[in-house]
Formats: structure tokens, sequence, C-alpha cells
């Protein structure tokens, strides 16, 4: 009875019959049903049971990936207690599975050495691996199908992008079943509108984790509610308070609901009614309901997003500006009046010239009522600071004083048979949910207990203040406005920092910790005694085993989150016979009494819609063991890539003869090509292992993929490269490519809003000859006659020299070598690097590719070091280099000619104009560089 009673047993009884009837199912449970500790009940459960299918490998660890960092301490541990209590239970079981039984979960990252990581997945047990070194040890044949150490695979939010066919996880999800056909993929997720999302969204996924089964857990799934409903008897009791919103904060509210009119009729004039937006601009309460209580701009930017690469920039600055406002709208009831105003001050200074709500006649009204809030003019025409009390603080503060009256009348009126009641209620309880140290007045210390949650560490400050009574806050605040106005923060997301102002005499608390480590949770107890509150975050509130810990009786909601409710609900089952009541705070008439519905209705939709996918969905395991292996698409690429493979302009067709004669005569060898190991986050690695590219994951400091000891990648995405940009990274990294390697490529990968940009595959490419003069000037032509589409891609006006574009042709012209290659996406990009691969016929040298770019000679192997002296004898001084660049009359196409001809700058410089003619090949030009090397230095001492 006393183990029924725990909070974990739920997410045992699904593990249980999850394990029990699929081998790999792809189990997606509502949210706040627990499933962090589904997780860890799948992986004891693995580790400890004699399954069939694992006999090759009855050694093998289970792998847990994907557990969020801020919970992997707390998930260990309480994955060690499930360990602990399984092998206190199953104590007549054989030596070497009380072993395995008996070794803690361990945490496995890229700090422990290769060897270390071996000995750790050779001693069995539950491993917890970051996605990247399960990817990497896959590759490097660590875990290899003869070595047998994976029993199973534990995935956590496979919702997450990574999970997908081509992303990390996915990656190395699709190579566990490849070399482990025996080992076990259980993939959980309580997000099913993710898992709904998108065209077969269930499909997908299901395929990228290798699922044999489909599993949905709903809040109104039969077992769920038999669980709740049995364990509670009665449910939670739910007291709604609502609360109404301040006249002048529905003043602000009316006058951004017609900001938002005024922005979308606009939005319609610029693209010509390409957007419907009808439901936005309805006269009266319909088009203020539709607008507070729906996302609409992200439903205008879904109608754009097909054409957005073709908008203008006017119209991407009015999504923009709906997007600003929405945000003003969800923060209005969110905010106090001091960081409302603040935030409007800020948007004042960091909103774009050409935003076009802030000149919208609405929008003035949005300041002026904003700060009639904050001040008021006097008669004299003074501003005096009158601050606008919160009502929902109000709210709080009374919740509050009635729980503790009625705590202090339960306790007056009833005295020894409620001490009576809490020592019967002490002896039938569990011991888990019983303190170790306390009787009856323990259980009645909990029965006063009250937990706040809220949205974030910063509403925790504010709610510290609240409690604390008027006074206080209005202190606070005052002290909030002078941070403000002397500059110290704009930005309301920043952290408030407390007055430190003596508490209300009325209300008189004290503050103390519960956990010292953890600043964001305060715990309050006033004077007599009678009760305690804490203010919790959201994200805190859901750590493992807190509620079990502090125990409350009461629960305020200050915002309102449906993992909360559900969460709540788990534990109240948890504690029979023990009363649970919750608050929930809402305001009337605003976005936040609809997000709380509307996150339960998307839910529901989301599992209606799993539900009728599920009924026509086919695994990939259902054809057969061959199809699962090779269910990928890329199955037959290397059959049908040809035709894929772009032509290449400017060049004749015997260049095509000559990569496909090398392409048969190099069929039989195995391609390899190495990357650097932050590149396993991007799907390229995954598309180019599908096309049988053999991946040899490393840390490199030069480049991203080494395709040969000739030639070098470094791969951009666009946002990316404009950043490097920027940053003058790319340069520095251009350099060092061009200093180590011969041939040196940038790859540039535009995404999918921007592949209509660069037009057909045509555009693509490396300009055929990937050392030919020619085919650099074709490439270079092409980039920049592509400047008007990219610019309206964002990446700027050639004609601005601090642009993007600019930048990128000032480094084409310092680095001539360098080879521009312009990919549609990662398909496309595999698809040329596969071409480039083709041409070359020796394999990258792995020790060279590891140790190049480090920072002297002494880092390198003495192999390798004499390596590096032999290529960089092609290489040049770049200080020199740089130097040359700047004299006038020396182009940089010319610069290997000198260094060719002369040995230093002095040689150069010692030459007459016959010589420097001989040598730059143009008599112009050499009358320049003579004229510079001889002019007469200015007498700086006369001036």
């Amino acid at each position: 009875m006393a183990e029924q009673k725990r909070s974990d047993t739920l997410p045992r009884l699904i593990a249980e019959q999850e394990l029990a009837m699929n081998h790999s199912p792809l189990i997606v449970m509502a949210q706040g049903l627990g499933a962090h500790k589904l997780v860890a009940w799948l992986g004891v459960i693995l580790a400890t049971s004699d399954d069939a299918h694992a006999k090759s490998s009855a050694r093998g660890a289970v792998f847990v990936v994907n557990v969020r960092d801020a919970e992997r301490d707390e998930w260990l541990q309480f994955t060690a207690t499930l360990l602990q209590r399984s092998a206190s239970i199953s104590k007549d079981t054989e030596g070497s599975q009380q072993d395995v039984l008996l070794l803690p979960p361990r945490f496995v990252d890229a700090e422990y050495s290769r060897q270390e990581r071996v000995e750790a997945y050779q001693a069995g047990g539950i491993i917890l691996v970051t996605a990247r070194v399960l990817l990497t040890d896959l590759l490097r044949g660590e875990l290899s199908a003869s070595s047998g150490l994976i029993r199973a695979v534990v995935v956590m939010d496979a919702h997450i992008n990574a999970c997908l066919e081509y992303g990390m996880i996915g990656f190395a999800l699709r190579l566990v079943r490849e070399e482990h056909s025996h080992a076990r993929i259980c993939a959980v997720t309580d997000r099913p509108e993710k898992v709904s999302s998108g065209f077969h969204g269930a499909a997908v996924r299901a395929k990228a984790a290798r699922a044999s089964a489909l599993s949905l857990w709903p809040r109104f799934h039969e077992v769920v509610q038999g669980y709740i409903a049995n364990a509670t008897r009665s449910g939670i009791e739910l007291v709604e308070v609502s609360i109404r919103l301040p006249s002048k904060v529905l003043q602000i509210q009316t006058a951004l609901v017609k900001t938002v009119q005024t922005v979308v009729r606009e939005l319609q004039a610029s693209t010509q009614n390409g957007v419907d937006a009808s439901e936005f601009l309805q006269p009266g309460e319909k088009g203020v309901h539709a607008i507070v209580h729906s996302r609409f701009d992200d439903i205008i930017k879904g109608q754009l997003l097909p054409v957005w690469s073709k908008c203008s920039p006017k119209t991407r600055q009015l999504v923009c500006d709906l997007r600003t406002l929405r945000e003003l709208i969800v923060d209005l009831p969110r905010l106090s009046c001091i960081q409302f105003w603040s935030r409007l001050c800020a948007l004042r200074i960091t909103e774009p010239k050409g935003s076009m709500w802030m000149v919208a006649r609405s929008a003035q009204a949005i300041f002026t009522v904003a700060e009639s809030r904050c001040w008021k003019v006097a008669a004299d025409k003074q501003r005096v600071l009158v601050l606008e009390p919160n009502t929902k603080w109000d709210a709080l503060r009374d919740t509050v004083c009635e729980i503790k009256t009625e705590i202090q009348s339960a306790r007056n009126l009833e005295g020894p048979s409620v001490r009576k009641k809490a020592r019967l209620e002490e002896d039938v309880s569990s011991p888990s949910n019983t303190p170790s140290s306390a009787g009856a007045e323990a259980l009645l210390n909990n029965s006063s207990r009250v937990l706040i949650i809220t949205r974030d560490a910063e509403t925790v400050e504010q709610l510290s203040h609240v409690l604390r009574g008027p006074a206080e806050v209005h202190e606070w605040m005052k002290v909030e406005l002078n941070e403000i106005l002397n500059g110290k923060h704009v930005d309301t997301e920043t952290n408030v920092e407390a007055s430190e102002s003596e508490p209300d005499p009325e209300v008189d608390i004290n503050a103390t910790s519960l956990n010292a480590a953890n600043s964001a949770m305060t715990e309050w107890s006033d004077i007599e005694g009678s009760i305690t509150v804490a203010i919790r975050p959201i994200h805190e509130s859901l750590r493992f085993g807190f509620l079990d810990e502090f125990g409350p009786s009461f629960v305020v909601l200050y915002d309102a989150a449906l993992p909360c409710i559900r969460q709540l609900e788990m534990f109240r089952a948890s504690r029979p016979g023990r009363a649970l009541r919750v608050y929930l705070l809402l305001y009337e008439n605003c976005s936040e009494s609809s997000r709380f519905q509307a996150a339960l209705d998307g839910e529901v939709k989301a599992y209606e819609r799993l539900i009728g996918e599920k009924k026509s969905l086919v695994f990939a395991e259902d054809l057969g063991a061959d199809a699962a292996k090779h269910a990928d698409s890329f199955g037959e690429a290397a059959t049908g890539s040809a035709r894929f493979v772009p032509a290449r302009s400017g060049l004749g067709s015997d260049r095509d003869s000559r990569v496909t004669a090398l392409q048969a005569s190099h069929e039989g060898r195995e391609k390899q090509v190495i990357v650097d190991v932050r590149e396993l986050r991007s799907p390229l690695p995954a598309i180019m292992h599908a096309r049988g590219t053999r991946l040899i994951p490393t840390t490199l400091t030069v480049g991203d993929y080494v395709l040969s000891p000739r030639v070098v990648v470094e791969r951009k995405t666009l946002s990316d490269l404009i950043s490097s940009l920027k940053a003058g990274r790319l340069f520095v990294q251009a350099e060092a490519m061009l200093r180590y390697y011969p041939v040196a490529c940038l790859l540039i990968e535009l995404g999918p809003e921007h592949a209509q940009s660069v037009g057909n595959a045509e555009g693509g490419g490396i300009g055929g000859d990937v050392v030919g003069e020619d085919a650099h000037a074709a490439e270079m032509y092409r980039a920049v006659s592509m400047n008007a589409a990219l610019g309206k891609a964002g990446f700027g006006d050639p004609g601005n020299a601090t642009s993007p574009m600019s930048r990128l042709v000032l480094l084409a012209q310092a680095f001539p070598k360098l080879r521009f290659i312009w990919a549609r996406g990662p398909n496309h990009a595999a698809i040329l690097l596969e071409s480039i691969k083709a041409t070359e016929k020796e394999q990258p040298d792995e020790e060279f590719a590891i140790q190049v770019g480090r920072l002297s000679g002494a880092n390198l192997s003495d192999g390798v070091l004499s390596l590096a002296e032999d290529r960089l004898e092609e290489s040049f001084n770049s200080d020199a280099v740089a130097f040359l660049r700047t004299i006038p009359g020396i182009e940089p196409n010319v610069i290997p000619r000198i260094a060719e001809q002369c040995e230093s700058v002095a040689e150069l410089f010692k030459l007459d104009i016959d010589g420097l003619a001989s040598v730059l090949a143009s008599r112009a030009n050499a009358q320049k560089v003579f004229k510079f090397i001889h002019a007469e230095a200015p007498d700086f001492a006369s001036v």
C-alpha cells in the first residue's frame, strides 16, 4: 500500500506496460505527468530486467540521452534511489545481475577520455550521456556491433529538432539501429502539440526514433484517470479568483488593438491583399477578442512564409512590428506600471527607424496613458510620482491573508482533534510522505505551508516585496524607478535588485532560504509560526521531489500553467487523505485568461490528431529488418545522385566526363571525410553518412570538413556568415585554411526561406575546376550577380561599405584562391561536397587535420611537423602580404608572382622601374610602386 502512494507510481505503471507490449515505443504523454520519472523507470527496468532481446549483451549499458542540464544531478540521484529500491526488492537475483543493480548511474561527457568512456561502457548499468559523445563514439567504432555494449537507448524530449531524421540524436539512433539490431530504443516526450505539428508529424518523429509503436498517454487516458481518481477520491479543490483590469490598463490594451489593426491594414496594402487578416479587423469586441486571445503575428507570418524571400523590407518590418505589439499585449497584465513604462522607453530607443507602429495615431495613447500610470501633473505643472497599484498584487495578499485566517481558526477551534487526526494520518501515511524526525507536529506544520508559483525569478523578487505590505511595495517601486531614470537598467527582463527596507510591522516576516544553493526560491514565516509561504518559479517548482519535500497544503498559481496543474494532481494522488487547495489568479478580458484554456484545448486537439494519424501509421520494423536498417530515403542515393549534381556553367562537357570517369574509377573505394565534432549538430553530416560517406569526427582547429590532403571546407549558414563577416572571424579562418591547405572552400548554406535567392542548381558549386582562375572569376561574377536577391534576404546592399555583401567582396579580393560554394540547403550541400570528394584520389590525413593550426610547432608530432613545413613552403608571410596589399599599384593577383621572384620586400624595393615592370607585368603599376617607394617622408617636426 505504501508503494502505491508514491508520486512515481504512475510513471512506473506506464514504463512496465510499454516495455511489456512494445519493443521500441515512442511514448507521448501529457505535460505534468512525470516524463523525467518515466525515463528513469525505463532505464531502471531495462538495466535490471533479463530481456530476451539483450542476450547477446547481458552486460550492455542503457544509454539515456537528452536529459536537461538543470535536472541532471537530481535525475541521477532519483535514478540511483530507484536502483537501490529495486536491489532491495530483488535480493534473490543472480550475482552478476546484482552487480548491475548496485552500480549507480553515471554521467559521461566530453571531459572523459576515450579510454575512460570505453571503460564506463563496459561496466554496464545506466549511463547518462550527451548526444555528441554518443554519436562520436558510434562513428568511431567504440560502440560497434561486435562490442555489444549497447543494451538500450532511452531518449527524453523526443520532440526537439535534434531528434529528427538528420538531427544529432536522430543520426545516433539510426547508427544504433544499424549496428545493434537487438537494442531497444525508447523515446519519451510530453509535448504532443510538437509531435502532431507539421505534415505527418507523428510518422516523421516515429521514423526518426526508430519506433515500433506509437503510445499515447493523455490526461483522459483510462489508466491515468483511474490512478488519479483512486488515489485522491476527491479531486483538487480549485478556487478561481477573477481580477478586473484597471481602467488605464484597459485603455492601453484598446490602443494596442487599434495599432495592430492599423499595421495589419498597412501590411495588406503592401502585399496587395496577399494576407487574409479579416478576423483581426472585425469591429467591436470580436476584433479585440481575436487579437488579444491569439498569436496573430505567427498566423500572418505563416501566410507570408512561402514568399518570405521575396517580401520587401517594409513588409518584413511590419511583421516584426506585429510581433512587438503582441509581446506588449502579453506583458501588459504581467508587468507593473514602472516596468511597462520602462519597456516602452526602451522600444523608443531600440526600434528601427522604419518601424510603422510608432507613428500610428493610436500608438501615442499607449505612451501617454502608460506615463500617466506613473506620474500626474500637479497644479504648478510639476510631475508628481503616483504609482498605480497592481490589482493582482492586492488579490495575492488577500488570498494569503485568507489562508492564514483559515489556518488559525482551524487550530483554535479544533485544537486536540486536529492533532489526533494528524497522528492517525501519520500511522497510515507512506514513509516517503512523512518527515523522518517529525510526528503529528510536522504534519500540522505541513498543513500550514503555502506555495506560490510564478513565471520567473524576477517575479519571485517582486512578490517577496508584495507580501511585506503596500508600504514596502511603494518603496521598492521608487527604487526601481530611480534605477531606470539613472540608466542602470531599462530592460525589464533583467533581475531587479531587492530593497533593503524593513518589513511591514503588520506582516512581520523573516526571509529564509529553503535551499541555500537556490536563490530563485524564497520562504517566508510569520512570527507566530502559523503559516509558511514559499515563492517558486514554474521551472523550479517542477523539479524532482520539490513538492514532496515542501509538502504544501495550499498552492497559489500567480501565473497559470498547465504543467503545474497536472503535477499538482500527481502530488495530490501521492498523498491520499490529505487535502490540497489551489487558487488560480487570472485577469479578466486579457491574454492571460485565454492562455491557460488555449493550452488545454491545444493539447486535446493534438491528441485527437495523433489518434487519427495512429490508425494509418506504418512502422519500418513491420516491413522487415532490411527495411528498418535502410529506412531513410537516401538508400538509393548512390545510383540516383547523378541527376541532382548541378551542371557547371562556363565549362565544357569534357569536365563532366572526367568527373564521371574518376567516379567510376573510385567506385569501389570508401569515401572518408574528417568532420569537426561541432558540426555534428547540423544535418549535413547525417545526410553525407546516409549517402555512403564514412565520417571521422574529431576536433578541428582549421576548417569544418577535410575532404582530402588538399581540400578543406568551412561551412557557414547565412546568419553565421553575416556575424562572422562583421566580427572579422571569417578572415582569420580563410587565412588559416589557405595557409595549410592548397584548396580552401567556403560553403554558404542557405535556409529554405533564402533558397530561392540563388535560383537554380546552376548557381551553386565551386565553378568547376577547384584550382582554376577562370572558374574563380566565374563564381565571383555569379556571386555578385545575386546581390539583389540576397539583399532582400537580409544580406545587405553591396553599395553600402559595411554591408555583409561588401565584406564578402572584400574577402574574395583579399583571398583570391578561396573558393565559394553556394548551396540551397543541407541536401544540396551534401551533393556538392560529394562531387568535390569524387575528384580527389587521396584520403584525408586525420593526424595532420587534428594538429594543424596549433599555436606552435611544439604541439605537433615530428611527422606532422615535417608535413606542415612542406605545405608552408608554398605559403607566404601573412604580414608581408598584408603590407604589399596596401601599396598602390600592387594588385592581389600579382602577389604570388612577387613572392616567386623576390626573396623579401626589401629586395622588391631595390628594383628599378624596369625590374618592377617585369615583376608586376604592368609598367603603369610599376611607376606607381616606384613613386610610392621613393617618395619623401614628410617632416613632422616642422608641423
